[in-house]
């Protein structure tokens, strides 16, 4: 790089002789590039042949401070690695394989290394597909609502630095587990000319220097807390950096998942706040797209397949690597949970999309009327917990998103149900829900959880929103969302008044889904998230009091979507 620092990348070309210049596909990791000594590694290889057999070049890079690269990381997507990934880009237009045309894929830290070379300023970079990427990595991951999501940043942290110092034993319990890990991760590959490996021991040795995401995250309480600008919040955040991506006039492909952390949310923001060439789709899957999310059939293949979806993408970047008249409409092709379709809209909600309400009552019911004035209490339950396959904890390893039945775990919660719907109801958007509310404690949090209960009990997970009561406080979004935005910043932290009631607004995260007659719709919520987030306040069990009907009702607001005849 242009400071000295050297970086590893892999360069795959067709098989055959290429007679003509063709595109680049390029791909930045903080995960190793690829490894040898593993059980599988072929990984890179069936990526380099997804696109050589469209007659694309491929590209793959250890971003600064990781796998074989020399450097310190610190911290996600620093301004120096992004600056790395355009010198890299202008490496490859100077090569005589390359037509000028550079494209970029990756999922979720990788998505986002791809989304940010739209911003580098080369005005080679003319597509890249961030699929399961975070727009907002605070918002959107991090700390949603304010809540540090400790369970996923303990892992990922302690992951990155097995990786990062080529020694598994940091995550292994024993010895012999150690050694079972070895067997399956294997070690980074070395550069072609490191025929001893001495380059790829001292690019190891210079990342003792690393960035601990988890212990830093511990420190931070709100947005722009030192810690926060440690790890890079806001400025290297995707949103931040978005119009110097709209300024490339770069092709997107967004990809998400109504279920993976708040990938969905994130897309859909990309989508309505940019002027790019956009298209997004998002579906009912896993994180990475492996397996089905939803509700009817989670934890199953994909649909469509992870082959397909690759395929897919794959596709899509060749035909814009090859020809610069190819265009790129803007449209959202979604998938709905419950009746299990595709549909596709220009816009975000879709057109017919209107507001439903539903009231609490202080006797656990939804109603469509404003109840009489009551309260109903709740003793926070430690025990209240989404489980290891929720949408948080499955950003790790890209595993099965399973809540099952919930009907057990709502025994921990406060929750209100609607009577049985007469006819299906169809959600499209963000729903919004508002709770007067009062502790006796000076800072708590809140889950609360969309659900529908079948007639035969079952309870189903659809969507949540989350919420430190601290950041109640809400603001004018930095790009556009539905419903109330909570900056979470230190100057609008607001402690609570041990048993003084507030109004809190809280959008739950978008969700498209038919809820069929004869079921109910509920809300539950929890004051902990067991296992997944932090735990606030730390020691003791809040009280919390919610106060329905009166002046400023209770009341949760649902994103309608009145299909027409055609679409249904």
């Amino acid at each position: 790089m242009s400071d000295g620092v050297s970086i590893a990348i892999d360069v795959w070309l067709p098989a055959d002789e290429v007679a003509r210049p063709i595109g680049t596909v390029m791909r930045a990791t903080r995960y190793w590039r690829a490894a040898v000594g593993s059980a599988d590694d072929s990984l890179e290889l069936a990526e380099a042949e997804l696109f050589a057999s469209r007659g694309v070049a491929l590209v793959t890079v250890d971003v600064r401070g990781t796998g074989a690269s020399f450097g310190t990381w610190d911290g996600p997507w620093s301004h120096r690695e992004v600056d790395d990934l355009g010198e890299v880009v202008d490496w490859i237009v100077a090569q005589p394989w390359s037509n000028g045309r550079v494209g970029a894929h990756g999922v979720s830290y990788d998505g986002n290394t791809a989304e940010l070379l739209a911003a580098t300023g080369r005005g080679a970079v003319v597509a890249v597909a961030p699929r399961f990427a975070d727009y907002d990595p605070w918002a959107h991951l991090s700390f949603p609502g304010g809540m540090m999501l400790e369970g996923f940043l303990a892992e990922w942290a302690a992951g990155n630095a097995a990786l990062d110092h080529d020694d598994v034993s940091l995550i292994a319990g024993d010895a012999a587990e150690a050694d079972a890990l070895r067997r399956q991760y294997g070690h980074p590959r070395p550069v072609d000319d490191d025929r001893d490996h001495t380059l790829l021991a001292r690019a190891v040795a210079d990342h003792d220097r690393n960035v601990d995401v988890y212990s830093v995250g511990r420190t931070i309480t709100s947005y722009d807390d030192d810690g926060s600008r440690a790890l890079g919040y806001p400025d290297r955040a995707p949103f931040f950096r978005r119009d110097a991506a709209d300024g490339a006039g770069t092709a997107m492909l967004g990809v998400a998942s109504w279920f993976d952390a708040a990938t969905a949310l994130g897309a859909l923001a990309r989508f309505r706040s940019s002027a790019a060439p956009h298209q997004v789709v998002v579906g009912a899957w896993s994180h990475g797209g492996q397996f089905h999310a939803g509700p009817v059939r989670a934890g199953g293949d994909a649909v469509p397949s992870i082959d397909e979806q690759r395929g897919a993408m794959a596709d899509w970047l060749a035909e814009r690597l090859a020809d610069d008249s190819v265009g790129t409409a803007r449209c959202i092709r979604y998938y709905s949970v419950g009746d299990e379709q595709w549909l596709v809209t220009d816009c975000w909600p879709p057109t017919g999309v209107s507001p439903q309400h539903w009231f609490l009552t202080d006797d656990g019911r939804l109603d469509r009327a404003v109840p009489r004035e009551g309260v109903r209490r709740y003793l926070c339950d430690p025990r209240a917990a989404t489980g290891p396959t929720n949408r948080w904890l499955t950003q790790s390893g890209g595993g099965p998103v399973v809540y099952g039945d919930r009907r057990e775990r709502d025994e921990w919660l406060v929750h209100w149900t609607s009577p049985a719907l007469d006819d299906p109801l169809r959600i499209a958007g963000t729903p919004v829900v508002s709770l007067v509310v009062a502790s006796d404690h000076a800072d708590g949090a809140l889950f609360v959880y969309l659900e529908t209960v079948a007639a035969d009990g079952t309870v189903d997970y659809l969507t949540e929103g989350v919420l430190r009561l601290l950041h109640r406080a809400t603001a004018d979004p930095p790009y556009t969302v539905d419903g109330p935005y909570h900056p979470c910043t230190a100057d609008l932290a607001s402690p609570l008044t041990p048993g003084r009631a507030v109004v809190v607004e809280l959008a739950l995260f978008p969700v498209a889904a038919v809820v069929p007659a004869g079921s109910a719709i509920r809300v539950a919520v929890a004051g902990h998230d067991a296992g997944t987030f932090s735990r606030v306040p730390d020691t003791g069990d809040p009280v919390l009091t919610f106060t329905t009907g009166g002046p400023t009702p209770a009341r949760l607001e649902l994103p309608v979507h009145d299909l027409p005849d055609d679409r249904r």
